[in-house]
This record gives C-alpha cells, sequence and structure tokens, in this order.
C-alpha cells in the first residue's frame, strides 16, 4: 500500500529550469513547477541519510550500509521505489492535473464555477494511414481549447459530469522574482555589476504539495525536507489519504513530467508545450544531459510508468 507525504515548504521553492545561468552572460532563470519526480526522490534518498548520519560522499562511493541501499538504491542507479504525483492539496481536496483531452469553449472564463468541459473521444474508423490514435471532440462552437494546465479534483477525473470545477495554478501557487548579486568565489564578496534574478514559487495558504511511495522508507513521521535548489527546504509529514480513484477507459494521464523517447512517442494521444529538463548528477559530479519531458496532464494510449492513472 502506497504512503502519502504532505509537503509544506518553509518559505518559497526553487526548481531550476534549462536554461543555462553563466556568470556576465545570462542574467535569469527560470523554475520548473511543480518539480519532476526525479527531485523528489533525490531529496528522500538525501533524508534517510540524513537520519542515518551517512555522509553523502561516503553513499557516492559505496561506503554505505546495504540496509540503507535496499531502501534508496546505489549512488548513481535509479530509484527502487516510485512515486505518484506530485499532487496537491487544496483544503482538503485532492487535485490532479487536467487532462490534455478535455476542452472548454474559447470564450470560457475558467474561475470559481464549474464550466462545460467536453472529452475527446476515440475515432472508431479513420482515413489516416499512420498508427497514431485519432480523436475527435465537439461543442457548441468552433473554437475550442484544452484544459490542460489546469488541475481538477480527483473525484471529478473520472466522473462524466457535464461541467467540471477547474483548478488555475494561479489559484495554487504564485510566481515570485527574486533579485540577487553574483559572488566572488575565493573572495566571498560581491561582484560589482552583475545582479541576476530567480523565479521562486510560493505555496498559496490553505496549499500543500502531496505525493506517495510504493515503498515504506526509514522516515519519522514527521521531519524536514529540502526539495529542490537554493537550499530551500519544508517540513513533511505522512498523511491518510485514499489511492487516486481511476476510471475505465484505455488512455492514461500521466501526474508528472513523462520522459520522451521513441516507444513513448508512439503511445502519445494529447499533450501539450515539451518541457526540457537536466539537473546535477551527485554520483557523477557533472551536469545531466538534458532531456525532454511530456508535462503532466498528457494522454497515452498505454500505461507508461506506475505515475499515471487510467482515465
Amino acid at each position: 500500500m502506497a504512503e502519502w507525504f504532505a509537503y509544506s515548504p518553509v518559505d518559497t521553492m526553487f526548481i531550476r529550469g534549462a536554461e543555462p545561468l553563466v556568470r556576465g552572460e545570462t542574467h535569469g532563470a527560470s523554475t520548473v513547477f511543480p518539480p519532476p519526480v526525479s527531485t523528489i526522490e533525490g531529496a528522500l534518498r538525501t533524508a534517510v541519510l540524513a537520519g542515518k548520519n551517512i555522509n553523502p560522499s561516503d553513499y557516492n562511493s559505496g561506503k554505505a550500509d546495504p540496509d540503507v541501499t535496499d531502501y534508496i538504491g546505489l549512488s548513481g542507479s535509479a530509484s527502487p521505489f516510485s512515486i505518484c504525483g506530485p499532487l496537491f492539496l487544496k483544503d482538503g481536496k485532492l487535485l490532479t492535473p487536467a487532462p490534455y483531452i478535455w476542452y472548454v469553449q474559447k470564450d470560457i472564463s475558467i474561475g470559481k464555477e464549474p464550466v462545460p468541459v467536453f472529452r475527446a473521444h476515440r475515432l472508431q474508423k479513420s482515413a489516416c494511414i499512420y498508427g497514431n490514435v485519432q480523436l475527435w471532440v465537439k461543442g457548441p462552437g468552433l473554437e475550442m481549447n484544452s484544459v490542460g494546465g489546469h488541475w481538477v479534483d480527483v473525484d471529478s477525473l473520472v466522473s462524466n459530469d457535464a461541467e467540471v470545477r477547474l483548478f488555475s495554478p494561479q489559484e495554487l501557487f504564485q510566481y515570485e522574482i527574486r533579485t540577487g548579486i553574483a559572488m566572488e568565489v575565493k573572495k566571498r564578496s560581491a561582484r560589482e555589476s552583475h545582479l541576476y534574478s530567480l523565479s521562486h514559487v510560493r505555496l498559496n495558504p490553505g496549499v500543500k504539495m502531496v505525493f506517495s511511495i510504493d515503498k515504506k522508507l526509514p522516515l519519522p513521521e514527521k521531519g524536514m525536507l529540502c526539495i529542490g535548489g537554493e537550499q530551500r527546504f519544508g517540513g513533511y509529514e505522512r498523511i491518510t489519504l485514499a489511492d487516486v480513484k481511476e476510471g475505465a477507459s484505455d488512455f492514461y494521464m500521466s501526474l508528472s513530467q513523462t520522459e520522451s523517447g521513441e516507444k513513448v512517442n508512439e503511445c502519445v494521444v494529447a499533450t501539450g508545450k515539451p518541457i526540457y529538463l537536466g539537473g546535477w548528477d551527485m554520483h557523477a559530479g557533472f551536469h545531466k544531459p538534458m532531456k525532454g519531458y511530456y508535462p503532466a496532464g498528457s494522454v497515452f494510449s498505454k500505461k507508461i510508468n506506475n505515475n499515471m492513472i487510467r482515465l
């Protein structure tokens, strides 16, 4: 049975985007939010090491005890546990990404009231000579927009209600620009005329980020967790949540970013603008190669990984 955790950052969160940040050349960097699964996996592995008083350098060199590596895996290897999410808990209501195969009329304003939602359906017959899934959607007007990028409560996700309450990202979190000045590495003093700006994220009041793990980790019921960069941290606690409800269709929706690839690309049904992620490889001591990902809410004809649910 999956264990659910709720995370509340003390201040803001910063999960750096794909743009390079080179002193003297670039002066800003965006953030990716919600954070990718790999970021949460790294935070949990680090928390286990801290709880066992194991130095990360010892873990990287293979000196950690086997009972620890049984939980979090070897340094440089894939995580031995899977994560569901991250999702949001707003005023006690569990929210998931809205599927990219849901549409609303172009002139509809998404606010705090339910709006008519039109779901795309599979074409039974198609003249297309390729193997991709063909969908159609019909509304009262000609122009429609996908609701991908919005959020919906888990009960509405698998319902057939004609009207659904959609949550915009602004109802869950806000972006804040933080400006600083570069430092002289050796002198540890401010570098003249080298300002930079970073985009941070602050959760709105009453909102928590939640995720589940399919393996019990040696972590206390409550504790501190560092998710993202800039030494940002927050408190976590184990919570009781029912498993995410699933539908009965032959479509699967991703709950987080999904790495692209030849086999994955063949299963894409509907998606949004691709996301490019890299990051820092703690084991190799170097940057990870940049890869393309499909955003959360993308829909596939097959279940690619454990962080997908059936619509």
